[in-house]
């Protein structure tokens, strides 16, 4: 990599998404490199959480392509979603529980293998305290 080139981290490549014969988002591309703040900025119904969800695995696209950190959100899926964080514009939030127990039942439920639970909980940050020991 030569200096002054930041890395890319998300490269989103001719994506679209159809609901029928409805065109939801058409032929969008751009990159986000280490270090860029980026925002999806259009009036309700453009289309924002749509390409969000066609990011992050949620949505299947219609066409295009989206490389997380290198990886092909389709091909590799599971590598893709291990490198970012998707928060809805309406988490469910469970009154019951603390925002560490939050975060581990989200963690948790999230298609994943037992070991990568553990490391994952192995890095929580200090003031997360719950009991974190994998799926079960």
């Amino acid at each position: 990599m030569s200096a002054g080139i930041a890395v890319v981290l998300l490269d989103v490549s001719g994506r679209a998404k159809r609901y029928g014969r409805a065109l939801a988002v058409d032929d969008l591309s751009f990159q986000v490199r280490a270090s860029e703040i980026v925002g999806l900025v259009g009036p309700n119904g453009a289309g924002k959480t749509t390409v969000l969800r066609c990011c992050v695995g949620v949505l299947r696209p219609s066409a295009g392509a989206v490389r997380v950190c290198g990886y092909d959100s389709i091909v590799e899926a599971s590598a893709a979603r291990r490198q970012m964080a998707f928060v809805p514009e309406l988490p469910s939030l469970y009154p019951l529980l603390t925002v560490a127990e939050q975060i581990e039942f989200i963690a948790r439920s999230a298609p994943s293998s037992p070991k990568a639970s553990r490391r994952a909980c192995a890095r929580r940050p200090p003031w997360w305290r719950p009991s974190c020991t994998g799926h079960g």
